[in-house]
């Protein structure tokens, strides 16, 4: 209510979570990464995970890879 958005009973909707702009760019440069590098990302066959094609680290790391949550238990069991 009071949105522009509109939706019918069986929508769905993706919500996608971002990492702070500023501990992404302090996490590239402790790792020594250039944020402002542009990459080609070439999904495996059978990826479930989506991604862009073209983007570069600073994106990576700000609005695709959760680099600052909390592992899940399949993370810790690889171990």
């Amino acid at each position: 209510k009071g949105t522009p958005v509109s939706f019918k009973t069986g929508d769905s909707l993706a919500i996608w979570p971002r990492n702070p702009a500023k501990l992404a760019e302090e996490f590239c440069t402790m790792m020594g990464f250039d944020a402002g590098q542009q990459l080609q990302v070439v999904p495996l066959e059978g990826a479930r995970n989506w991604c862009p094609q073209e983007l570069s680290v600073r994106q990576l790391f700000t609005h695709v890879l959760d680099v600052f949550g909390k592992p899940n238990k399949k993370f810790f069991d690889t171990l």
